[in-house]
């Protein structure tokens, strides 16, 4: 079973040239501004990495990165114990984090799909096609049965 998805941040663009305006403009002559370019610079990079979510379920793992392969992760299908479509807080928001109950990867929408693994840990992918993704785990599941 192959099941891949790519989901986008269509936010991130727009948010970068937004936070660009607001803090640098190289027009003034100011040569203070400069250091406004690095983290501008800096934040364009980091939205850049975080513009795309991939999920993939492939020879048995289900596998997640965000652009260019940044922070790739997975888990074989066989640790999932369970798996549900939930609802995060909107103040979990995005990127990789420690949330209360386990890690969140996730670039846009509140509706990840989240994994309960053997041994306890919980993790939860963002998808926007949670019912899709989770009928995918599914199938992988009874696959590897």
């Amino acid at each position: 079973m192959v099941y891949k998805h790519t989901q986008r941040s269509y936010l991130t663009i727009p948010f970068v040239i937004l936070l660009a305006f607001l803090t640098f403009n190289p027009m003034s002559g100011d040569q203070t501004a400069w250091p406004h370019l690095a983290v501008v610079a800096f934040l364009a990079v980091a939205v850049l990495l975080f513009s795309t979510l991939t999920v993939k379920i492939v020879n048995g793992n289900l596998i997640w990165h965000f652009t260019l392969d940044f922070w790739k992760k997975s888990v074989p299908v066989s640790e999932i114990k369970k798996h549900e479509v939930v609802r995060n807080n909107w103040y979990y928001g995005w990127g990789i984090r420690k949330i209360r109950h386990g890690w969140l990867y996730n670039i846009y929408g509140l509706d990840p799909i989240e994994l309960q693994l053997s041994g306890g840990r919980v993790i939860r992918i963002g998808t926007d096609e949670p019912g899709t993704l989770s009928r995918t785990i599914d199938a992988a599941i009874a696959a590897k049965a």
